[in-house]
C-alpha cells in the first residue's frame, strides 16, 4: 500500500487540486459543483415544460382543424 498523495494543492489557483497519479487538474469546489447540477436540473426542466406546451397546442391546433 501506497502513503504517498494523492492530491497536491494548484499553485495561485484555489479551489483546484492536482491528481498525482493521472497529473490531471480537478476542481474541488463543492459549491460551484451543487450550482452546475441545479442550472442543468433547472434547463431539464424548462425544456421539459416546453415540449408538453408545444404537444398541448399541437393537440389544441388538431382540434380545431378537425372543425
Amino acid at each position: 500500500m501506497s502513503t504517498r498523495k494523492k492530491y497536491a494543492p494548484v499553485e495561485k489557483h484555489d479551489g483546484y487540486i492536482r491528481d498525482l497519479n493521472s497529473n490531471a487538474i480537478i476542481s474541488n469546489d463543492r459549491a460551484g459543483y451543487e450550482a452546475f447540477l441545479e442550472k442543468k436540473r433547472e434547463k431539464r426542466t424548462f425544456v421539459e415544460r416546453l415540449d408538453n406546451l408545444e404537444k398541448t397546442l399541437d393537440k389544441i391546433l388538431e382540434r380545431l382543424d378537425a372543425k
